[in-house]
């Protein structure tokens, strides 16, 4: 079997203006099939034959060309700016799952060009790798990718169209030379640090003690809960090689370390009226403080969407109908305000087809009340 290698040198990357599929492509959007291979996901993001790739020289150039019809795509089919949940899902597992190819070096022949019609290498030969050749599980991996709920907020696209190389860089301290840029004091060596990118030099510095890293913006606004462990992880897990790199080499320890860091919400960069009004609360009254508790784990809620995990599979199911949310609902996201929880719920109603609004109106179906509802709104 003949192999096909990159050659090494700094990145030639040609900058890819429309990422839309023209007339002679397949549109991924009126694809009925669920993507069997590489060269179906590839399509997904576009990818139609190796000249997508052109003018790149390494797999590194060919993933940020990747990512950037990623980016594009994942924005204007984001859910939050009306465009369409499967169609968003679709686009986030074909990257996540070429993503993890490329991580775990099993990208044949070190190329995703050679997936390709006409990417066969230096004999110009086509599909160097036959269909019946590419990984047995690459389906199941895109299968669990299309199946996850979870939607990071727009933001944390327009964040990562941004860079083409992660931010920040999460790693094992190489020796205790390294010092600390708020603290001022060394890094033990083996001992979690974290740094961010220097765009001059192309390299990762600025150190810090992960205790003393303050969560930025970007990474905020890709958690779509950051009271649930679990979900906190998978969300840093999604940022690999978009904002964050490093993490996947940690074990699942050192990353629940820094889960437990990012779920501190007073290690957050940028929080400082949050923490003024959190002093606030504390200052009230005991009762104040009990009505606001809740026995339901904060982060186990999904949102459901048709057809997944048990929910109808009708996205007009609940069509015709307004529900108004009352109160707050720290069960399904809480988030500053608790805004987080009432706009789950309301996605939630939206994906069925329902309408839901915080305020009423003759047109109300139905009232849901969370807690601290205020009874003068009822009435």
């Amino acid at each position: 079997t003949t192999s096909t290698t990159k050659t090494t040198g700094q990145p030639n990357v040609r900058i890819r203006r429309d990422t839309q599929p023209t007339t002679e492509q397949k549109d991924p959007a009126n694809m009925d099939d669920t993507p069997r291979s590489v060269k179906d996901i590839l399509l997904v993001l576009g990818a139609e034959d190796a000249s997508f790739f052109e003018g790149t020289e390494t797999l590194e150039d060919e993933f940020k060309l990747l990512k950037r019809s990623w980016r594009d795509g994942a924005r204007r089919c984001h859910p939050d700016k009306g465009g369409d949940p499967a169609e968003f899902r679709r686009i986030q597992a074909a990257f996540q799952s070429l993503r993890d190819l490329k991580e775990n070096d099993n990208v044949r022949g070190g190329t995703f060009t050679s997936y390709l019609p006409g990417g066969g290498g230096k004999s110009g030969e086509d599909d160097l790798f036959p269909e019946e050749d590419l990984d047995d599980n690459i389906n199941d991996i895109y299968e669990r990718y299309a199946n996850s709920t979870a939607t990071p907020s727009y933001e944390y696209y327009e964040a990562a169209a941004e860079e083409d190389v992660p931010t920040y860089k999460v790693e094992l301290a190489k020796s205790g030379r390294s010092q600390c840029k708020k603290c001022k004091e060394s890094i033990e060596n083996r001992s979690i640090r974290v740094g961010s990118l220097d765009l001059m030099s192309g390299s990762y510095g600025r150190w810090h003690h992960l205790d003393c890293w303050r969560v930025p913006k970007k990474v905020q606004a890709g958690l779509t809960s950051h009271r649930n462990e679990d979900a906190v992880l998978r969300d840093l897990l999604s940022m690999e090689e978009v904002l964050i790199t490093g993490l996947h080499r940690l074990s699942e320890d050192q990353q629940r370390i820094v889960c437990q860091h990012v779920m501190d919400s007073s290690n957050w960069a940028g929080r400082k009226k949050t923490k003024a009004i959190m002093a606030d609360e504390s200052a009230k009254p005991p009762a104040k403080k009990a009505r606001r508790s809740s026995s339901i784990v904060p982060g186990s809620f999904v949102v459901m969407l048709p057809g997944i995990d048990g929910a109808v599979d009708d996205n007009k199911y609940l069509r015709g109908k307004t529900f108004v949310l009352a109160g707050c609902f720290p069960e399904a996201g809480g988030g500053e305000g608790d805004s987080v929880g009432v706009e789950n719920i309301k996605s939630m109603i939206k994906e069925f087809g329902g309408k839901g609004n915080t305020r009423f109106s003759k047109k109300t179906d139905y009232l849901l009340v969370g807690q601290d509802a205020k009874a003068g709104k009822f009435g």
